[in-house]
């Protein structure tokens, strides 16, 4: 499952879309991290709360950011 969601990163890298991930558990997150894939996404890119997750991803849209 690792390899589809960097495949998924990868495309919406490559179309200006930033890939966000709400509330991964221990398990989901200790995977992201072995394969590096936590670090590509971006701490700042994982949210334990989809509200925090929105208010985040909007912010960034009214700063001009990617997304």
């Amino acid at each position: 499952a690792m390899h589809i969601l960097e495949d998924m990163r990868k495309n919406y890298v490559s179309r200006g879309i930033q890939l966000c991930l709400c509330n991964p558990n221990k398990i989901v997150m200790n995977y992201l991290r072995l394969s590096g894939l936590a670090e590509r996404i971006g701490s700042r890119h994982m949210f334990v709360r989809m509200h925090d997750a929105v208010l985040s991803c909007l912010e960034e849209i009214e700063e001009g950011g990617v997304f």
